[in-house]
């Protein structure tokens, strides 16, 4: 959240400031949250895929092949 109240700071020449933010700006995170949950979701999902192939990359290619020839 914004602090309303009066700020000492500094600026870019280094000289001492006051600064005083008005109104808010505080970020939402609604939107953002969507994606870190649809993260997180298929990151688990990978790793609970690899954990029952037991992290073997040999399995994962046959696993995928499977998956074509069944498409085709």
């Amino acid at each position: 959240p914004s602090i309303s109240g009066t700020q000492h700071t500094v600026n870019k020449k280094n000289e001492n400031i006051e600064i005083e933010i008005h109104g808010r700006h505080d970020p939402v995170i609604v939107p953002r949250a969507v994606v870190v949950v649809e993260s997180m979701v298929a990151i688990t999902l990978v790793d609970y895929l690899f954990i029952g192939m037991t992290s073997r990359m040999d399995r994962i290619k046959d696993f995928y092949r499977k998956e074509d020839e069944q498409k085709n």
